[in-house]
């Protein structure tokens, strides 16, 4: 699968989601000055492009698998227009401004994928609390991922502060939206809060005083929305938020404003609903807030869009005769055509082997040597090699460069099958670092077992950009076989996250 990422403009930052090598990476977020109460260009256009750039030269995405949104902060901005030209003229990337109802959907399911929801709900009220805009949906959950029965996006966020809101009438009207649609809401249903950042203050300081955020995402503790109400009332009646506030809510001088801002919104949402005649939302209804958001729910989408099986390697697939695993073929061109094209380039002789049951093909060489591959479906292949005396041995390096560079074709993750060699090991996971190719997980490999030469190519490789590191297998131990473990390097990925 192509590595890609998605870029997020909002009003008060910019962020970004990175797909590389099998996994996700975040950044931190870019902060967006506002000049004259509008999104400064000039902070945007530079944030994206340092994005851009950083994505492209630490995780190998190509600036044509960037994918860059826009909010309400653009959505709404008199330079709007202007922001969206620039951008594109100088990213050779479209932007793309979304509507209130295409930001609440993916913000949803972004939402959702990160949190672990308690007593499967049939019902939740979604909360997209943003820095210009305000997402409230009502979803049914009956249907899979879910169904927005309704949505109304509000002209306020944190960027308010503490100032008096007035969306009684829209919130009026998102309820009898409900009521003309006949729906009653469930005793299961839950609230669901994003507050971009600021999720983590409030999970920590709006539940229980034992909530330890570092926790946030593996402990799902909620409150009740009575019990929530009360306590941001309780923060918003505070006169003045000094360094003493400042300090026990983890807020910087820059932050405190926006955090205050959230507070006013999701109080001033939920004290609204609770007021109406025709809403029976109960008292204690549980809330959970959530970490992901729109870039979350936009990398989903994209994965999905892109996502195709790996390409599952082994030294050897079992047949049985007579059983047509595929009665179509379908898989078999794609493979079929890319290693006639191999022959031709060798010089060699392509046969099929006619009575087997998958994809089995022979490439017999000038000097007598053979290579055989097979292919059970279009996810499983299989490499042989015999020398000219028909005796059995590892393919060539050039042979397991040819396969990656299949797999890369296809667009494809590299999987290590039931490999038993640790030599064939070795090779692919060579050939995979040489043509900068996706693995699913990294292999461990014994270097004692190994010929030489594959050795030292190992140690000399690069893998995007990071120097391979090998472990001894016993510390103490020097003289020991060693093992080559690519561990360090995805945690240090995971870390700088």
């Amino acid at each position: 699968m192509k590595n890609f990422c998605v870029i997020d403009i909002g009003t008060n930052a910019v962020k970004i989601k990175i797909f590389s090598n099998g996994e996700y990476h975040i950044l931190r977020n870019k902060h967006i000055a506002q000049i004259n109460n509008n999104v400064s260009k000039e902070d945007i256009l530079k944030h994206v492009e340092d994005f851009m750039r950083t994505a492209k030269e630490e995780y190998d995405v190509m600036p044509e698998h960037t994918y860059i949104f826009a909010t309400e902060g653009v959505r709404s901005a008199p330079n709007g227009k202007e922001i969206q030209e620039e951008l594109e003229q100088k990213t050779h990337r479209k932007l793309h401004i979304l509507n209130p109802q295409r930001e609440a959907r993916l913000s949803i399911l972004g939402g959702l994928s990160s949190i672990r929801l308690k007593n499967r709900p049939k019902h939740i009220l979604f909360i997209e609390s943003g820095g210009g805009s305000t997402e409230i949906s009502f979803l049914d959950m009956s249907q899979r991922p879910f169904n927005i029965v309704a949505s109304k996006s509000l002209p306020i966020g944190s960027r308010d502060g503490k100032q008096e809101l007035h969306q009684e009438q829209k919130l009026q009207e998102f309820c009898a939206e409900l009521q003309e649609k006949g729906l009653k809401i469930d005793p299961s249903v839950q609230i669901v809060i994003n507050a971009g950042g600021a999720s983590k203050l409030i999970a920590q300081h709006l539940q229980k005083p034992s909530y330890r955020p570092d926790l946030l995402a593996k402990h799902q503790d909620s409150i009740s929305l009575s019990d929530f109400t009360q306590n941001c009332a309780k923060i918003l009646s505070q006169q003045n938020y000094d360094d003493d506030f400042k300090k026990a809510y983890f807020l910087k001088p820059e932050t405190t404003n926006g955090f205050i801002g959230h507070i006013n919104v999701l109080h001033h949402v939920l004290d609204t609903l609770q007021k109406q005649p025709d809403f029976n939302l109960p008292q204690n209804t549980n809330i959970s807030t959530t970490l992901g958001g729109l870039k979350d729910g936009a990398a989903k989408e994209i994965e999905h869009r892109y996502k195709k099986e790996d390409l599952n390697i082994t030294d050897n697939i079992e047949e049985k005769a007579g059983t047509n695993v595929n009665n179509d073929k379908e898989y078999m061109k794609p493979i079929r055509r890319y290693y006639q094209k191999v022959a031709q380039q060798e010089n060699a002789e392509y046969a099929e082997e006619e009575n087997s049951p998958s994809y089995h093909a022979i490439l017999k060489r000038d000097n007598g040597e053979k290579l055989h591959i097979r292919a059970k479906d279009s996810k499983n292949i299989g490499l042989t090699a015999q020398n000219k005396n028909g005796k059995s041995k590892i393919p060539n390096y050039e042979d397991f460069n040819k396969l990656a560079l299949y797999a890369k074709e296809q667009e494809q993750t590299v999987s290590f099958g039931n490999i038993k060699s640790e030599e064939f090991k070795a090779r692919l996971l060579l050939a995979c670092m040489e043509n900068n190719v996706a693995i699913v997980k990294m292999p461990h490999i014994d270097m004692e077992k190994i010929d030489k030469e594959t050795s030292l190519r190992i140690k000399k490789a690069k893998f995007h950009k990071k120097e391979i590191k090998l472990k001894s297998s016993d510390a103490s131990k020097q003289e020991k076989q060693q093992k080559i473990d690519l561990t360090p390097y995805i945690t240090e990925q995971k870390q700088r996250a």
